[in-house]
């Protein structure tokens, strides 16, 4: 605790605890004294005296008068570095912890550590078809009931030899008579079980959490009913080569649920999307295809970042944003439809897709981000909607296969040459709309200015 003094000039008053005193001025030093109470030292952590210590030169006193200078080192007190532990009860190792004793500290009662002993954990024992531990009663899956008892949630697995894992649709706990559904997969439930080879859900399972099967890496297809995904919740499944989301509500993709499974070919969506989160399929290299349908509003940023097998994208209806790297290099994309009602393409959205080689931009798009199209090589047709009004900075820059770009609305439109994100006031320069009128000339005008941003008005 530390309390403010008065000034050093002052009268000294009388001090209570936690009182700031005004002190006695010195020779050298205006003395504002800041006062620290007594801190007693415990078994592991140092303590000290109560003592004040001067803000303006630093020096420690004994006293609240500055009449008894010390020094940090003789305010200290030492702790004794260790706590000393005497040891408790033994616990007997059971089928999920190892045997341990009990310690507690003498001087302060801390029962911090456990002491394993040579006992490991004994290990569950599941016979023939039984669900349950002979030893424990443990289930061969591990469910917890939800808040409101009224459904199942997977945590977990205790039989670590399954490698086909079957989730029931409900659940009866050993002793109950009553079974309930089982709705959901709880977060890490699976993650690192690398033995598992396929899972068999549910209709009745409504969410999977984030991170329940990351790193399954023996997990080779992907079957799931239409649920809320939860972020990392497939990433690094690098052999899983198809993944199938069923049509039981709309589906909710989270962020990197499926990033980094470099084996996964396909994706199908046999009802809506209703959302897809940044960095969904990211590095997804060997993914091929994708139609997404729905009422997502968002491809997320970076949501098929570097998915360079990547060679046709259906977007659904709804979709009104197109986050920024989406599809960055994705290098074998040969033709992306957009839909009417798109509003936003963001930044570096398809920079380096080389493939690309013709682009419609509807009428409902009013804003392309900086480097929407940078060094897509291989582009040569463009035609921009009647509703752009503005095309960042290199849109179109590196694009030297350019050869027809049409401008539904070639007046109004101005350039400015600052670099992206200066704080400089722009100067616009008008274009001329004879130059935009055909799409040969419109293509070399772009190419002129491809580094600038186009605004118009």
């Amino acid at each position: 605790m530390k309390t403010k003094s008065l000034t050093a000039l002052a009268i000294s008053v009388i001090l209570a605890a936690g009182t700031v005193v005004p002190l006695a001025a010195c020779s050298s030093c205006d003395h504002v004294l800041d006062y620290y109470p007594e801190v007693a030292a415990t078994c592991v952590e140092d303590g000290h005296c109560e003592y004040w210590q001067c803000e303006k030169c630093g020096k420690y006193f004994k006293d609240a008068d500055a009449t008894k200078e010390t020094d940090y080192e003789s305010i200290v007190l030492q702790s004794k570095g260790k706590h000393s532990y005497v040891q408790g009860d033994y616990h007997e190792a059971t089928c999920s912890e190892a045997g341990y004793w009990e310690q507690e500290c003498s001087v302060c009662g801390d029962t911090t550590p456990k002491t394993d002993t040579a006992n490991p954990a004994l290990g569950h024992i599941f016979t023939d078809d039984s669900e349950y531990c002979e030893r424990c009663g443990h289930t061969r899956i591990d469910y917890t009931l939800s808040d409101d008892g009224t459904y199942y949630i997977v945590t977990g697995l205790n039989d670590t030899t399954i490698t086909d894992v079957v989730i029931p649709s409900e659940h009866t706990a050993l002793g109950d008579e009553t079974a309930l559904p089982v709705k959901a997969i709880g977060d890490k439930a699976f993650q690192n079980q690398y033995k598992i080879t396929s899972v068999s859900f549910p209709d009745s399972v409504t969410s999977i959490g984030a991170y329940a099967f990351y790193n399954c890496q023996a997990l080779t297809e992907i079957s799931i009913p239409g649920c809320d995904i939860g972020s990392f919740a497939f990433a690094y499944c690098k052999a899983a080569t198809s993944v199938t989301i069923g049509n039981e509500a709309p589906v909710c993709i989270g962020q990197s649920a499926f990033a980094s499974d470099t084996s996964l070919e396909t994706v199908t969506f046999e009802g809506e999307v209703a959302s897809v989160g940044k960095k969904a399929f990211e590095y997804c290299t060997a993914l091929k295809s994708i139609s997404i349908t729905g009422s997502a509003e968002e491809i997320g940023a970076d949501t098929f970042y570097e998915c360079k097998s990547l060679t046709s994208v259906s977007l659904g209806s709804s979709l009104k944003t197109i986050g920024e790297n989406a599809f960055f290099e994705c290098s074998s994309l040969a033709s992306i439809t957009f839909p009417d009602g798109l509003e936003t393409i963001g930044d570096d959205a398809f920079m380096y897709c080389d493939a690309l080689e013709s682009i419609t931009i509807p009428d409902s798009v009013t804003n392309l981000g900086f480097g929407v199209f940078y060094l897509c090589t291989g582009l040569k047709n463009v035609t921009i909607g009647s509703g752009v009004t503005l095309m960042a900075n290199s849109v179109f820059f590196g694009c030297k296969s350019l050869e027809s770009v049409t401008f539904k609305v070639t007046t109004g439109w101005s350039v400015s040459d600052l670099a992206w994100g200066s704080t400089q006031t722009p100067v616009y320069t008008a274009v001329d709309s004879s130059s935009l009128t055909g799409p040969s000339t419109a293509a070399e005008t772009v190419r002129e200015y491809e580094a600038y941003r186009w605004v118009r008005s």
